[in-house]
């Protein structure tokens, strides 16, 4: 797996340009940003039947590796990973992708209110995971909710339900 530690970039998988600047004006927390998943040969995956296109949103490094590494062994294919609401907001944007899966709590910004904001511009399937589920529910009582931590029964079961939930 190959990580690049850049604290004001948002790394798209499959890019092979520039990082994107985020704007000056903005701190972000540093966090290595994973700008590509590999299978464990190296050699790409083709996309197939069942295989997601998932943006993961994720302020902890430790964990956004971890959680990464379980969705590549699921089967699926991350497309980037953003540590902030504004790098979210703009790797939707620009990836596109099947699912989102959202740290619900940021250390800038909020992961509800970048979901808030990415499915006025276009419905996309997407979960939370977070430390406290009961805050989530209070302010999107019908959104998939994981309580962290948790394990890949958990993610299946709640990645099945975003899904379906679309």
């Amino acid at each position: 797996m190959h990580l690049q530690s850049q604290s004001s970039a948002l790394f798209v998988a499959g890019q092979s340009q520039a990082p994107i600047p985020l704007p000056p004006a903005l701190k972000v927390v540093p966090v290595p940003q994973i700008d590509r998943w590999n299978n464990e040969g190296g050699a790409e995956r083709e996309l197939g039947a069942g295989v997601l296109r998932i943006l993961l949103v994720e302020d902890d490094a430790v964990v956004s590796e971890l959680l990464g590494e379980m969705l590549v062994g699921m089967g699926h294919d991350i497309c980037a990973v953003a540590a902030t609401e504004d790098a979210a907001i703009r790797a939707a944007a620009l990836t596109r992708p099947d699912l989102l899966i959202v740290d619900a709590n940021l250390g800038r910004g909020s992961g509800i209110d970048a979901v808030n904001t990415i499915t006025r511009a276009r419905p996309v399937s997407h979960l939370f995971t977070s430390g406290d589920a009961a805050v989530v529910r209070r302010r999107m009582p019908d959104s998939v909710v994981v309580q962290k931590p948790f394990d890949e029964a958990a993610l299946t079961q709640a990645i099945e339900l975003a899904v379906a939930a679309s």
